[in-house]
């Protein structure tokens, strides 16, 4: 997957919340600004190019966040379907779990 083509179906208009994506951006307090933040900026950090009924993809990029006052430039996790359009699916503050138990490992050595 390309990142650079995601970015420019984006821009296009090209792209679909799903009800789900909605719902987890009210939840875990995301704007979709911060989304299209963090995929102007982001990387793909894992792909499922066979996943059932579309590709997939998880970007990892950085954008601001605001708490207790102060804003900070924080990692947001989106995970996008990738047809003829972007179908956003999902976004997190805290990485996927995979991703969350490598780097959990990594700083104990």
């Amino acid at each position: 997957m390309d990142i650079d083509a995601i970015r420019a179906m984006i821009r296009d208009g090209d792209w679909v919340p799903t009800e789900h994506f909605n719902e987890r951006l009210d939840e875990r307090t995301i704007d979709l600004e911060q989304v299209l933040e963090s995929i102007a900026c982001g990387e793909i950090v894992h792909e499922e190019p066979k996943q059932s009924p579309c590709p997939e993809c998880m970007i990892r990029g950085l954008t601001r966040r605001r708490i207790a006052g102060i804003e900070f430039e924080v990692p947001l996790y989106v995970q996008c379907g990738i047809g003829e359009v972007v179908f956003f699916i999902t976004a997190d503050w805290n990485p996927p779990r995979q991703f969350g138990q490598r780097a959990r490992r990594s700083r104990h050595r």
